[in-house]
């Protein structure tokens, strides 16, 4: 998005902003070519069948596709190998907790989010 600010109201102690939205084809950048409609085709669908229980008046039973081994190990094969870098040992900050962790002690943790 593009802001823009008006000049006249700065004099006044003011300030406005206008957002003018941007206008991006992100299809026309995309390596995939999309549908008209719809979804993607499922480039693996899911190849075990499943038996759908009948469901009583006024409610649905929904489920989800279901794979054989041998699918997942195909699929698995052909996903990117992810790596990982191995972070520095870094303990500089975490004096007292490197040394409840390996001597053991009370070590109390807050997590937030």
């Amino acid at each position: 998005m593009v802001m823009k600010r008006a000049s006249f109201l700065p004099a006044l102690g003011m300030s406005l902003v206008f957002v003018l939205p941007a206008f991006a084809d992100m299809a026309a950048d995309s390596p995939v070519t999309f549908p008209k409609e719809g979804a993607l085709p499922a480039k693996f669908p899911a190849d075990v069948q499943v038996r759908h229980e009948p469901a009583e008046k006024d409610y649905y039973i929904f489920g989800t596709p279901e794979r054989s081994l041998a699918q997942i190990k195909k699929i698995q094969a052909e996903m990117p190998k992810g790596s990982f870098p191995t972070p520095a040992q870094d303990w500089a900050q975490l004096g007292g907790t490197r040394q409840r962790l390996t001597n053991g002690g009370e070590l109390r943790v807050l997590g937030l989010g």
